[in-house]
């Protein structure tokens, strides 16, 4: 990866583990269950609005069965992107990263969850 930011992994990160819960035909909802956290952390992680806890990601990558180099994968990021463009999403998440851009407490420390 070259000079990413906080952010911008934080979105790498969502987006892959996205990429893992839908390949396995799963809901948020199944997913949170399975990882034993909540479902508003699960969307929140895959929008890329929050950085997970440790035990939150290593629950999720188990109930996943990603590896580690499968969170900054660009090759799902690919996949991710070519998806949203065929469904039309990837305009609702550009808005959700400009609106999470304009605030002001998007600082590493208060991004934790």
């Amino acid at each position: 990866m070259q000079n990413e930011s906080v952010e911008d992994l934080c979105f790498i990160v969502g987006s892959n583990i996205r990429h893992f819960r839908l390949k396995k035909n799963l809901r948020q909802t199944d997913l949170a269950v399975l990882a034993g956290v909540t479902k508003t952390t699960v969307s929140n992680i895959e929008l890329g609005l929050v950085w997970p806890e440790y035990d939150s990601l290593k629950a999720i990558m188990n109930s996943l069965e990603m590896m580690p180099s499968d969170l900054t994968s660009q090759a799902f990021r690919q996949a991710e992107a070519e998806l949203k463009v065929a469904d039309g999403s990837d305009e609702k998440v550009r808005l959700k990263r400009v609106e999470r851009k304009g605030d002001s407490s998007s600082e590493l420390g208060s991004r934790h969850h």
